[in-house]
């Protein structure tokens, strides 16, 4: 029986991927949904103001990704 995986797996993206994520969906980087730099997962990550962080999701239709832009606090 595998463990229970409560936190998603986070990842930093690189800027040219973050700015190839936002052109793909056709949003402007400032209109992500927002993740605090105090955050746990971007602490840990070491995530700066400005870095895109990808969450991996998993449910029955499959495996997809969301996306939150790191701002202070």
């Amino acid at each position: 029986m595998e463990p229970l995986k409560l936190i998603p797996k986070h990842e930093v993206l690189s800027d040219s991927a973050a700015k190839a994520v936002a052109k793909k969906l056709n949003t402007p980087i400032d209109k992500f949904p927002k993740i605090l730099a105090s955050d746990v997962q971007a602490k840990l990550l070491n995530a700066k103001p400005g870095n895109m962080i990808a969450i991996s999701r998993h449910d029955p239709a499959g495996e997809y990704a969301y996306y939150r832009i790191v701002v202070p606090g």
